[in-house]
């Protein structure tokens, strides 16, 4: 797998955490949809950013709220993460 393709389960529990973000159904969040789309403003998104990393044992700063747009660059951007992560020989 390619290290910034997000796998199938980890889109699902971020499209999960964003639909309860959102207030919306998770058959409504689409990889390409716009967070601002779902209703996330900066201040939700720092709000969902931190449930992500509580979530996947991660953290995201502040560049990574400038750069995140869609649900798709959110699971890329935790996906590397992750990888990072790993390769650092911590567990997620």
């Amino acid at each position: 797998m390619v290290a910034d393709a997000p796998d199938a389960a980890l889109l699902t529990e971020l499209r999960a955490l964003i639909a309860h973000a959102a207030g919306c159904a998770v058959d409504e969040v689409r990889p390409e949809g716009l967070l601002v789309g779902y209703g996330i403003d900066s201040v939700r998104a720092v709000e969902l950013l931190d449930l992500a990393g509580e979530r996947f044992g991660v953290s995201f700063d502040e560049g990574d709220l400038a750069e995140l747009r869609t649900v798709a660059d959110v699971a890329r951007r935790l996906r590397a993460k992750l990888v990072a992560k790993r390769a650092a020989g911590e567990t997620p």
